[in-house]
Parts: C-alpha cells; sequence; structure tokens
C-alpha cells in the first residue's frame, strides 16, 4: 500500500499531515512525499521525518513544474498493489488506510476505490461539522455509475481514498487542466464501483490557502495545475470533451454502453453546465480576437501623440 503526497510550500501543516499518516494501524505502508520546488521549510520538514521513519521516501524537483505532474509522478513512484494520495493540509485518522483496504477486499474486483466518509476542521484541527460526498457508486453497469456520479454535487473527496493501482495505471491520471480530478473519477467509475466507508475517517480543512482560494480565477487555476500553459481556461468545456474521450475510448464499454453512457453524459452534465460553457467560450475567444483586432488597428492607425 502506498500513500502519495505531493506538495509545495506546505510548511502550515505538513508535519501534522505527515504525522497522521505514519500512525496508520495499516501495516507494510510505503509513504512517497513529492516536494515541487518548495521554498520555504517544506523540505526541512520532509527530511526530519524521513530520518524518523524508513518507510517515507522524499522525492524533490529543482523547480515547481504544476500539480497534475507532482501528482502523476508519485502514481509512478507507487510500489503497492493500493494507492493513495494525500493532501498537505488535510488529516487522516489512524484507521484510513485499513478500512478502505477492508471495503475493497469484500467487494472483490467489482470496486475500484473506497473512500471514508468526510469530517471538516478548522486550522486548529478540531472538528467543525461533517460533509456528504454520496459517492458510494455500488451500481452494476458504468452508465448507471456515472449517472450517479454526474448526479451528485459534491467536493470530490473520493480522489483521496483508495485505489487499486492496477485500476488507477489505466486511466489518464491527473490531467494538465483544471478539474481533472472529476474526469479520473468518472474515468474510475467507468471501470468499477466506489465503496463508502461509513465512518468519518477523512478529515477535510477548508482554509485561505487551499488551491482553490489562493487561484480564485480560471487562469491562475490552469497555471497551478500547468506553468507551462498558453491556451485560455476553460474549464467546463475541458472536462466535457475530456469526458467524451473517455467514454469513447474506454477499452471495456461494447458499442451499446458507450452509447449509454454519451447520453448520461449529455442529460446529467452537457446540458445543464452549456449556458456556462458558452459563457468560458466567449470570454476566452471574444477577448483574444478583441485583443489582436485592437492591436492590428493601433498599429495600422497610430494614435495623435506618437507622431
Amino acid at each position: 500500500m502506498t500513500v502519495g503526497l505531493p506538495v509545495f510550500n506546505g510548511e502550515n501543516f505538513l508535519a501534522r499531515a505527515l504525522e497522521s499518516i505514519v500512525v496508520q494501524d495499516y501495516p507494510n505502508l510505503q509513504i512517497v512525499v513529492a516536494d515541487n520546488g518548495s521554498t520555504d521549510r517544506t523540505e526541512q520538514i520532509c527530511r526530519e521525518f524521513v530520518r524518523r521513519d524508513p518507510r517515507i521516501e522524499y522525492h524533490r524537483s529543482p523547480v515547481n513544474r504544476g500539480a497534475a505532474w507532482n501528482y502523476n509522478r508519485i502514481v509512478h513512484l507507487a510500489a503497492g498493489t493500493y494507492f493513495k494520495w494525500a493532501a498537505h493540509d488535510d488529516l487522516c485518522a489512524p484507521a484510513f488506510v485499513s478500512r478502505c483496504v477492508e471495503a475493497l477486499t469484500a467487494a472483490s474486483s467489482a470496486a475500484v476505490l473506497a473512500y471514508p466518509k468526510t469530517a471538516l476542521i478548522d486550522l486548529n484541527d478540531t472538528v467543525t461539522g461533517g460533509f456528504e460526498d454520496g459517492m458510494n457508486l455500488c451500481e452494476p453497469t458504468p452508465h448507471e455509475r456515472l449517472r450517479h456520479f454526474l448526479s451528485t454535487r459534491t467536493e470530490y473527496h473520493p480522489v483521496f481514498g483508495v485505489i487499486r493501482a492496477e485500476a488507477l495505471l489505466k486511466t489518464d491520471l491527473i490531467g494538465k487542466y483544471v478539474g481533472s480530478d472529476v474526469v479520473l473519477l468518472a474515468q474510475l467509475a467507468l471501470g468499477g464501483q466506489f465503496v463508502e466507508v461509513p465512518e468519518r475517517l477523512f478529515l477535510r480543512r477548508f482554509h485561505e490557502n487551499t488551491s482553490m482560494n489562493a487561484n480564485p480565477d480560471a487562469a491562475e487555476r490552469a497555471l497551478w495545475f500547468d506553468p507551462h500553459r498558453r491556451a485560455p481556461s476553460l474549464p467546463m468545456v475541458e472536462k466535457t470533451i475530456r469526458m467524451v474521450h473517455v467514454i469513447l475510448s474506454h477499452d471495456r464499454l461494447d458499442r451499446a454502453e458507450r452509447a449509454r453512457c454519451l447520453a448520461v453524459l449529455g442529460r446529467q452534465w452537457a446540458l445543464p453546465h452549456a449556458r456556462h460553457m458558452g459563457g468560458e467560450v466567449r470570454a476566452a475567444f471574444g477577448t483574444r480576437i478583441g485583443t489582436r483586432i485592437g492591436t492590428r488597428i493601433a498599429a495600422k492607425f497610430p494614435s495623435q501623440r506618437s507622431r
């Protein structure tokens, strides 16, 4: 079993997150920390934990290559039959891993992911409430699971659940675009069931420096995933196109099931978000085209000041 923790400048909560991982009651744990070029005390904290616990591997990139790259490289460093991503600012109760592995084992090969229920915590680790993820995708067919997934408005916490490594490696992993975790979960749902563990073992921390809060607009969030991105960010459009691709390319879906999945995607996702997607396209390409036209006009008709 591998727990992978990607981090960039996480000195504020990193030690507490790592502590919650090293005290997991599951045996034979590999812990991989991927530092994406941090400039704060992240490296020092990680190396202190490495000295304390031989199960921890620390991999540091000299530069920040984006969240997508960092999340994905951990998967390729993992040696376990099961895999879990962990965030530097969340906590895991000691039985998180063991209860999820038990759930996957009980479900046989029908399930690809198990996740516990969520508790919300504050800056001091105090539980402030609960959250209902609603992602117990136990339906027998891919299109039924996809319908359940797309019709649930949630925070997509199951991406931090325990996943069968074999199933995860068949996906596109985390893409270099906003919301790629949603597409990844949809792809996993096409391949198998999600099992919800009834205990609140995932402790999710909401604070002002989460990736969403630190990157409030679409362009900033796109750069968080990929610092080299130059194309305009159209999150809803891109997620929709990627999910179409995932359905059409999935090797476990026959023609009839692909058609049913595409119909579900249209009804549960594309139609409800059609106006949003239209606004993204107008905002992105309208601005670019307008800028180009303005530049050409300025070059052709110099202002009075420049004469």
